[in-house]
């Protein structure tokens, strides 16, 4: 009797990685590549996810009672001192004295002399003082402090969103109590600074409005003009397109000037 041929063996079949579903299709149950595409490592330079961002964040209420410590911390300072400023400025703060009171916008009444590098800063301290009858120089000390205010406040929450607050509360708190802002408060500087940085901070989602307060900037003081380019280049590379809106917005502010 002849023996039977051995059979070669046979391997299991390939197990798929798309296993039939109860509809009798098929179904990926593999790796999303797509999904963890769209969330950068954080030293890829793509920027922290929103889930890191999340659990790095400052909670509400400790953000509130930080914000109210700097709102305490600067009104103290700002009656500290008030009215107190470089000669300089008060070369800008009698422009403003002499409009607030009618006799016209000049350093010595009826001498039409423009001699002022911070224009709108004088009209904004004209306008302050005309209405609320304090005086210029406090108006300036109030106006700085705002400003100071505000930029600290811009980075705590730029701080938040990106999970790295503990850096920007210190900072903002040595900021705030720096003697080297104090000592030149008053100036239009502070202000323009703070619009500047405002205004970049909404470019991405009201780019308008951002335009047209980079344009303010430079009605405090022209060389903000700077700024209004370099607020422009932000939005160049983040959108990778030319902002007409922001623009056209900035353009028209400065134009009215």
């Amino acid at each position: 009797m002849m023996p039977e041929p051995e059979q070669p063996p046979t391997c299991p079949p390939p197990i798929s990685a798309t296993p039939p579903s109860l509809g009798g299709g098929t179904r990926d149950v593999g790796i999303d590549s797509s999904r963890s595409a769209q969330v950068p490592p954080p030293w890829a330079g793509g920027g922290w996810s929103r889930g890191e961002a999340r659990r790095g964040a400052l909670p509400l209420l400790p953000l509130l009672l930080l914000l109210l410590f700097w709102s305490l911390l600067a009104a103290s300072l700002a009656l500290h001192f008030a009215g107190q400023s470089a000669d300089d400025f008060f070369i800008t703060y009698r422009y403003a004295d002499n409009l607030a009171r009618g006799q016209g916008f000049a350093f010595n009444p009826g001498e039409r002399v423009f001699g002022t590098t911070e224009p709108g800063w004088a009209l904004a301290l004209a306008g302050v003082a005309a209405f609320t009858k304090a005086s210029v120089p406090s108006g300036g000390t109030a106006f700085s402090a705002l400003a100071v205010l505000l930029l600290v406040s811009l980075a705590l929450f730029e701080g938040r969103r990106r999970g790295r607050w503990l850096g920007a509360a210190v900072g903002g708190t040595l900021a705030l109590g720096s003697s080297l802002f104090w000592v030149n408060q008053g100036a239009a500087a502070g202000g323009v600074v703070a619009v500047l940085a405002l205004a970049a901070a909404i470019e991405p989602r009201h780019s308008r409005v951002a335009g047209a307060l980079t344009g303010f900037a430079a009605w405090l003081r022209p060389d903000a003009m700077v700024g209004i380019a370099v607020v422009g280049l932000f939005a160049v590379r983040e959108r990778r397109r030319f902002p007409f809106g922001f623009a056209a917005s900035a353009a028209g502010v400065v134009s009215v000037g």
